[in-house]
């Protein structure tokens, strides 16, 4: 029988993705384990027996097990070293290279935050940290003379002009589903979203990012200006939300990783 290892941060809700993927996964005779390091005390033999491990939500603490796996050779869904990319925004770019991004410039202080933006309307991201929450300040040099409470060191990126509409591209391998969302420099934080068929385009540019980072699970954020789309964020295994399908495409990504 094939044992799978899920990891997570916190219990899954039923509101989740999580359910229906453990109800597919026995379906198919594959025995789940469910993990929270967060609550208790999880060891690495108890993983290092399953045929895969799939962390999600994970503090330093948890993703350091999660490293200890990847040393020992462990199939982990996403790979650390994918994850670790994301946790530093100048390497994510970095691997993201020839890829539309915004122009970036990489500071140590907010004192030469608003040398870097000039004239130009830019916005300003913390350049550690995963993509999921991360706090952003937009505006111009005049605007950016106040630091805002971001940790440093700081990206100064060119502003994109797109509209009020992020278009969201959820991967599941090279499995493409694509949302609207009203941009939050716009309205705020939010969870509606309305989903839509992303372009060709837009999903060889998603799996163009995947195959770059080397994740299974990934969300890309892409504004669509008028000189073509642009990507501004990448999160790792994102919640899916408002994608229906996606459990049965998580299941079925699972089972084929599996028998490979």
């Amino acid at each position: 029988m094939v044992h799978v290892a899920f990891v997570l941060g916190k219990p899954p809700k039923a509101s989740t993705i999580f359910p229906e993927v453990f109800d597919r996964l026995a379906a198919a005779g594959v025995d789940s384990w469910l993990h929270l390091p967060h609550d208790d005390d999880v060891q690495q033999e108890a993983l290092r027996a399953a045929d895969l491990v799939v962390h999600r939500g994970l503090n330093d603490g948890a993703l350091g097990l999660i490293r200890e796996l990847h040393l020992a050779g462990s199939v982990l869904l996403n790979p650390y070293p994918g994850v670790v990319q994301l946790a530093d925004r100048v390497a994510m770019l970095r691997a993201l290279d020839g890829l539309p991004v915004p122009p970036t410039r990489v500071v140590a202080t907010w004192r030469e935050v608003a040398a870097a933006a000039g004239e130009r309307r830019c916005v300003v991201k913390s350049a550690g940290g995963p993509g999921r929450g991360v706090s952003i300040v937009v505006g111009t040099a005049e605007e950016l003379r106040v630091e805002r409470g971001l940790d440093p060191p700081f990206l100064v990126q060119d502003y994109v002009v797109a509209g009020e509409v992020d278009h969201k591209l959820y991967l599941v391998g090279d499995q493409v589903r694509g949302l609207l969302k009203p941009s939050p420099l716009a309205v705020g934080h939010t969870t509606e979203g309305a989903p839509f068929t992303p372009a060709p385009e837009l999903v060889d540019l998603a799996r163009q990012v995947r195959a770059r980072l080397d994740l299974d699970f990934l969300g890309v954020d892409v504004l669509v200006s008028e000189s073509g789309p642009v990507v501004v964020d990448v999160n790792d295994f994102p919640g899916y939300r408002g994608m229906p399908d996606v459990p049965e495409l998580v299941a079925d990504h699972l089972l084929a990783r599996a028998a490979a």
